[in-house]
């Protein structure tokens, strides 16, 4: 289980980026609190030199039962609600750590 207690409003002008469009106008996001199950699988080896190997796959659902970022003013493009999705709903877990345990 996951939580997070968002982080309230963000703001985001394209306008100021150096290859946006200056006539967009700026897009504020709330971000409200999260809820999250998690499940994985994963693998972790150690060998006798001290060599660590650490990897897991899964996925973590968001338990809201509404979305948990709204839009408050502006309008955001089709690339920026995909990253939205990606930072901040259901999605994959990938895992991997390397490392070496000294004696």
């Amino acid at each position: 289980f996951i939580a997070s207690t968002g982080i309230g409003n963000f703001a985001y002008d394209p306008s100021q980026q150096p290859d946006g469009d200056p006539d967009r106008s700026p897009v504020t996001l709330n971000i409200h609190d999260s809820y999250f199950v998690q499940g994985v699988i994963g693998i972790d080896f150690m060998h006798r030199a001290g060599f660590s190997l650490i990897g897991s796959v899964g996925y973590a659902k968001l338990l809201n039962h509404d979305t948990n970022v709204e839009v408050v003013e502006g309008e955001l493009e089709p690339d920026e609600k995909e990253a939205v999705q990606v930072l901040f709903e259901s999605g994959p877990v990938i895992t991997v750590g390397v490392g070496y345990a000294f004696k």
